[in-house]
């Protein structure tokens, strides 16, 4: 292989990966289509206590309280367990349907942990 054919072989591959890395294409972009109730995620604009009212909100129902700051969960054996951040940000995808506002609108998105800590520290939760 000549030098110019290894250039051309590099520059093929490295085009042929660039679907896996980077931000999203806009045909990966999922949208907000769900039954769950939807909540908007802070940013643009969206403050985070706004977001702890909207779960507060969604969570209603739920097995979640609040004792002397600490936010405590029935867990699937019964028993109290502490609900944390890093818990909190996926337990809440089974009940809400999270979503930020992107360049495409509503766009599907997880919750980081800092988010959720922020959220669990916020009296709007409970």
């Amino acid at each position: 292989m000549k030098d110019g054919q290894v250039l051309d072989a590099l520059w093929e591959a490295s085009a042929d990966v660039s679907d896996f890395i980077g931000a999203p294409a806009e045909s990966q972009v999922v949208e907000v289509t769900s039954v769950l109730p939807k909540v908007r995620l802070p940013g643009n604009g969206h403050r985070i206590g706004q977001t702890a009212e909207e779960l507060g909100k969604a969570l209603r129902d739920q097995d979640l309280f609040e004792r002397d700051g600490i936010v405590l969960m029935v867990n699937r054996r019964g028993r109290l367990s502490v609900m944390t951040s890093e818990k909190f940000h996926s337990w809440i995808e089974d009940y809400v349907a999270p979503y930020k506002l992107g360049e495409h609108g509503e766009e599907a998105a997880s919750m980081s942990d800092k988010c959720a800590a922020g959220v669990l520290a916020r009296e709007q939760l409970s």
